[in-house]
């Protein structure tokens, strides 16, 4: 056993780190993570309705699919559950991994617990593991892989899913090791993904590799445990000085700080500073009428993520700040009707278009990648013929420096929830998932949660 590698000294990291700082704090995080994906899985089960064109044997349905009213086997169910958790872009990140963690992990767990029966401490552990083995290996490399085009949920959601599986499941450290190992190499991930519906298809495909690596794993297959530090692995192949390693005396979990950060509008978060920029304008008293010019101001890391400039369908609007800009200023804001089709092809939204000046500007943002913030800042202004009035958002609703409450969380719940089914749905399935938490029987507590 290669007990020297640095895939196996991360995996001992991760449950090491999570077993002696794992806290109420940190579960209750983990929770809010839940229920933001699990909303996020109702209105994608029922967003999503292309066919799959995959089938399952109806005799495997034993796993829980949120918000459908049939089970499926476990790796379909954990393809479906994270392709539904991505589907509108609407979950969680965590900025030292440069992912989306929840979506990934999560799905790949709820497939697992159909297989054994484990209670909400192992679970939320679990969950804890995953977020800080993502944590730790994206501190090495997710904001090179990520510059340089990567698309790091997938690259490193697999093997965080995997290394869940495996606690568990209650594999030993060789074993997971070994899934984690096998997740990395078969790990993949580009951002020109970015607009298709192959980036949620991809979140769905990470989360059952990391299901199925963790199974074959245990079953005698083996992985790579070098594939970190080999010439041929994917941190040398992008050039990724791993000599120093991640900082394993951090005094708290990744859960907790800088912790996951949640999203308030359905596209991407670097869109977001725009977006509260522009609505704090039009709150001031700025009517759409008098605007003559828009110029937007950001760093080339937003510029890098939002590259449609006239987007055609949903997809592309979700990663097009032209889009954002000229959504807030029709309509006042950007929620999921705004991502109809007839919306943003209506000469309502895109007469807005030659008004709008998107300029790179390496003064604008501040803070690092680890505090989930800043990267993302946005400098808005808006020409009347009153004159020029500008608002600056360092730190967008949601992001680590300007969170959201409880109750935000919780609102957002009800509303997505309530959008896909009924108020009624939402509620009682709100309160079944803050029940999970003092659960003896996740899959049974979880599998209530279907229409």
């Amino acid at each position: 056993m290669a007990h020297s590698t640095l895939c196996y000294e991360l995996v001992h990291q991760a449950r090491q780190r999570v077993s002696r700082l794992q806290n109420a704090s940190s579960r209750q995080r983990a929770l809010n993570s839940i229920i933001d994906a699990v909303g996020c899985m109702f209105i994608g089960a029922a967003s999503a309705t292309k066919p799959f064109g995959l089938t399952e044997p109806s005799n495997n349905g034993i796993a829980v699919v949120i918000g459908r009213s049939t089970r499926a086997g476990p790796s379909h169910a954990a393809l479906l559950n994270g392709y539904h958790a991505h589907f509108l872009d609407f979950d969680d990140s965590l900025y030292p991994a440069q992912s989306h963690p929840t979506a990934v992990i999560l799905p790949a767990l709820l497939a697992a617990v159909s297989i054994k029966e484990v209670d909400a401490g192992v679970f939320f552990d679990a969950l804890a593991v995953g977020f800080e083995f993502q944590g730790l290996l994206g501190e090495l490399c997710a904001q090179r892989f990520y510059d340089d085009g990567w698309w790091t949920t997938a690259l490193l959601g697999a093997p965080a899913a995997a290394l869940a599986v495996a606690h568990v499941l209650g594999y030993t450290a060789e074993v997971s090791a070994h899934a984690t190992a096998l997740a990395i190499a078969s790990s993949f991930g580009m951002k020109g993904c970015f607009g298709s519906s192959a980036k949620a298809l991809g979140v769905g495909l990470s989360a059952r590799a990391g299901f199925e690596a963790a199974l074959l794993a245990q079953s005698g297959h083996t992985g790579p445990l070098g594939i970190l530090e080999d010439a041929r692995g994917p941190l040398a192949l992008r050039n990724v000085n791993v000599a120093s390693g991640p900082d394993y005396g951090r005094d708290s979990l990744f859960l907790d700080a800088p912790g996951p950060t949640y999203k308030l509008y359905p596209v991407c978060t670097a869109a977001h500073a725009t977006i509260d920029a522009l609505r704090q304008i039009r709150e001031d008293g700025v009517t759409p009428e008098e605007v003559e010019n828009i110029t937007v101001r950001v760093n080339k890391y937003v510029v890098s993520c939002l590259t449609f400039a006239r987007p055609n369908n949903r997809e592309e609007a979700q990663f097009s700040l032209p889009f954002s800009v000229a959504s807030v200023m029709a309509r006042g804001t950007v929620g999921l009707a705004e991502l109809d089709g007839d919306f943003i092809n209506s000469e309502q939204l895109r007469r807005w278009f030659s008004k709008i000046s998107i300029v790179e500007d390496p003064s604008v943002g501040i803070g690092s990648t680890s505090e989930g913030s800043g990267q993302e800042a946005a400098v808005v202004e808006v020409y009347t013929p009153r004159g020029r009035h500008e608002k600056r958002v360092d730190h967008a609703k949601g992001q680590t420096l300007n969170p959201l409450s409880p109750q935000d969380l919780e609102e957002k719940y009800l509303s997505l929830v309530s959008a896909a089914f009924s108020s009624d749905v939402a509620k009682d399935t709100l309160t079944t998932l803050k029940c999970l938490i003092d659960s003896t029987n996740v899959e049974k507590t979880l599998g209530t949660l279907v229409v």
